[in-house]
């Protein structure tokens, strides 16, 4: 007699449980896909999460950070990102405690590091949206999540970009988004040169004093998208110069949030040291408040 789906199922989780937590069933529809998992989730006594995607209808695969600048894509990201429970505890846990800054604490810097696809960007268009407007709050699916966002909820400036192939140093292409988005928002500063000045915590600082002349209960995030490529085409010397600002910035600004793919030696050698809280994702956010620095 033939073995039943949900046996070979569960026969597959024992097997595997050392080196895998995840299996995709794939088949046409009728197969008894959803049936079959229903008698997994039994038998383990493990919850049962059902989300129906409607996969016949056209969908973006790939999301682009800079979209959730217009409010009603904020609001879409939003609506559309999943929060699994494993989310929920490090969004309630880890990312939400280092982005507030109305309680006294400790802020670490975060690494969100991931493979291609893994929901980089959607997580910080979905974080960033939060922090940005408050009214986004009831459109979060966790109900624990939304609670906990309640306190960066609408208390943030956001500037958001991405980086593509250039040259510039990472330094030069910080300051011109922020001298940029500043401007945009009414604040005006510019960034002295790197040849004017022997570390960029002054200059950091008296950013962050024009944004508060205009802008004095808002903090002030930096979400920076797609920043491993970027330095995977620097040459020794130029990336010991932008790791070099990049591991500064925390000290000037009290908190930092990368985003990027899975990193290779190089890099990464450069960059945990300062880092050290992970998650299983990637991009860059920074959290200025300028009182915390």
């Amino acid at each position: 007699m033939r073995e039943s789906v949900a046996n070979r199922v569960i026969s597959s989780i024992r097997e595997a449980s050392v080196l895998y937590h995840r299996l995709l069933l794939v088949g046409p529809p009728g197969r008894g896909k959803t049936s079959a998992l229903q008698q997994v989730a039994s038998s383990a006594g493990a919850p049962l999460i059902h989300v129906n995607l409607e996969l016949s209808l056209p969908i973006e695969t790939v999301i682009q950070l800079r979209d959730a600048d217009e409010f009603a894509s904020a609001r879409e990201l939003v609506e559309s990102f999943v929060i699994s429970e494993d989310m929920a505890e490090k969004l309630i846990g880890l990312v939400i405690p280092q982005l507030q800054f109305e309680q006294p604490a400790n802020n670490k810097a975060l690494l969100i590091v991931g493979n291609y696809g893994t929901g980089k960007s959607h997580l910080m268009s979905m974080v960033s949206s939060v922090a940005e407007h408050a009214g986004l709050l009831s459109a979060l699916s966790h109900a624990q999540v939304a609670q906990a966002a309640e306190r960066i909820a609408g208390k943030f400036k956001v500037v958001r970009t991405e980086i593509g192939a250039t040259t510039m140093a990472l330094r030069d292409i910080v300051d011109g988004e922020l001298e940029e988005h500043l401007a945009a928002m009414g604040v005006s500063y510019a960034f002295p040169g790197a040849d004017q000045i022997p570390n960029n915590k002054r200059a950091f600082e008296e950013m962050m004093a024009a944004f508060h002349q205009k802008y004095p209960d808002h903090g002030l995030l930096l979400v920076v998208d797609e920043l491993l490529d970027y330095l995977r085409t620097r040459k020794d010397e130029e990336l010991i110069l932008d790791l070099n600002f990049l591991l500064g910035i925390p000290h000037a600004a009290c908190q930092v949030l990368w985003s990027h793919e899975r990193a290779d030696g190089r890099v990464r050698s450069a960059c945990f040291p300062c880092i050290p809280t992970t998650l299983t994702y990637s991009s860059a956010w920074w959290r200025w408040k300028s009182e915390r620095c």
